[in-house]
């Protein structure tokens, strides 16, 4: 999304595989946020991403969770490695 000639969101397609597109890299600038443009940027990035793959995911941090459910997203915890 521009905003004259300022890059203010963004994000994009990451780590795709041929049955699942994966978002990434979403960010606004701080001076731009509360506006709707992470949802419009998200939104179409999704868009695109299942018109290619068939369905779209991100990695997100759990405290990021409900960010990504107002923009449609379904939560589901993942195992990961940790050290002892």
């Amino acid at each position: 999304m521009l905003l004259g000639a300022i890059v203010v969101s963004v994000a994009a397609d990451a780590w795709s595989a041929p049955e699942v597109g994966f978002l990434a890299g979403v960010a606004t600038n701080p001076v731009a946020r509360g506006k709707g443009l992470s949802r419009q940027v998200c939104g179409f990035a999704t868009a695109e991403l299942v018109k290619r793959h068939g369905r779209a995911a991100l990695m997100v941090d759990g405290d990021n969770a409900a960010v990504y459910e107002r923009l449609g997203y379904t939560y589901r915890k993942v195992a990961a490695a940790r050290l002892r």
